[in-house]
């Protein structure tokens, strides 16, 4: 729905379901997903993308090149600007054309808020699920989870509002992401099955929590390594043997319960990869996930691509195209949150 008066671009690409209410301009080259809203009276610049099922309130200006996420919400007033040095002329007194400064574009990540009458400065990140208050003025990058507020904007309660715990996948998308700081920014950070980090941090961080592994995999001398290791499908043979070696390393041992991967069978067909168990075992105890790197998800194939290049060993038995549309299922629940 475009009211009457707004002013949408022939150029622009509006997805379904999106409302676009009075006075509003959205500029030639601007992509709005699905199922957004934007507000009164407010500005999308050429070239802006955002996400599906974002909110932009009430006058609001997002100036190019900005980036936003899905499941953004950007309130009334809130200004997400593109010029670190803003001047009307040129040092001869002529005045500045568009090829006389460099336009440094906001990047807002998926889940995340921006409160009314914000301004966040141009070439700043707010990362996946980090709330910025009511009139902050954000000057550097914020971390994914955390809260910020005042002016200039600081650090309040990290993890207030977004999801608490991230779960890294090990596909090469993530190769070049830049995710290693948002990830490292979270309160538990759960990697899977043979992962990389080492030469690789700046797009996957080091930190490690919980290590979740297919258990016929599992070695003696994985545990001690990790603060807790998470056994996704279990047997009853292996289970108090694996007790038995966390509680001589000083690792904690859970896993994934037998009801949780039994639902899981009956809904794909077939039994679940240990991405989707580990998933479907912290979806039942966290309101929200963040997740990266689950790149047969995402392509909805049956291959596992490390991070590291290793194919998997006599392919993957797994319905990827299955676990796709549960987890796309999951997303539109806002159970999860992807991070790329």
């Amino acid at each position: 729905m475009i009211h009457p008066t707004a002013d949408v671009h022939a150029e622009a690409e509006v997805g379904d379901g999106t409302k676009i209410w009075h006075h509003a301009q959205v500029r030639e080259g601007a992509v709005i997903g699905a199922e957004c809203i934007i507000g009164k009276g407010a500005y999308v610049d050429a070239g802006v993308s955002l996400g599906i099922r974002c909110k932009v309130g009430n006058g609001a200006c997002l100036f190019a090149p900005a980036r936003v996420g899905i499941g953004v919400f950007i309130g009334p007033g809130a200004m997400l600007t593109n010029d670190r040095h803003p001047r009307a002329t040129d040092d001869d007194g002529t005045l500045k054309g568009a090829d006389d400064w460099e336009a440094r574009g906001v990047t807002v990540e998926a889940g995340a808020s921006i409160g009314c009458n914000a301004t966040v400065l141009g070439g700043v990140t707010v990362g996946a699920g980090a709330m910025v208050g009511a009139g902050a003025v954000v000057t550097r990058d914020v971390p994914a989870g955390a809260t910020v507020y005042g002016n200039p904007a600081r650090l309040g309660i990290q993890q207030g509002h977004g999801p608490r715990i991230v779960l890294v996948g090990n596909g090469p998308s993530l190769r070049g992401s830049g995710l290693g700081q948002a990830i490292e920014a979270f309160e538990i950070v759960v990697r899977f099955n043979n992962f990389v980090t080492g030469g690789h941090e700046h797009d996957v961080g080091s930190r490690t929590d919980i290590w979740a592994h297919c258990n016929w995999q599992i070695q003696p001398r994985h545990f001690g390594d990790f603060r807790s290791v998470l056994l996704t499908c279990p047997t009853d043979r292996s289970w108090q043997h694996f007790c038995d070696q966390g509680a001589a390393t000083g690792s904690f041992v859970g896993q994934v319960g037998a009801r949780t991967n039994a639902r899981l069978t009956t809904l794909l067909g077939c039994r679940p990869s240990s991405g989707a168990s580990a998933i479907a075992h912290f979806a039942d105890r966290f309101p929200t996930l963040a997740v990266c790197g689950f790149d047969n998800f995402a392509k909805g194939d049956a291959d596992h691509h490390y991070f590291s290049d290793r194919p998997r060993p006599g392919g993957c038995p797994h319905s990827g195209a299955k676990e796709a549309e549960w987890m796309r299922g999951l997303e539109q629940q806002g159970k999860i949150i992807r991070l790329h």
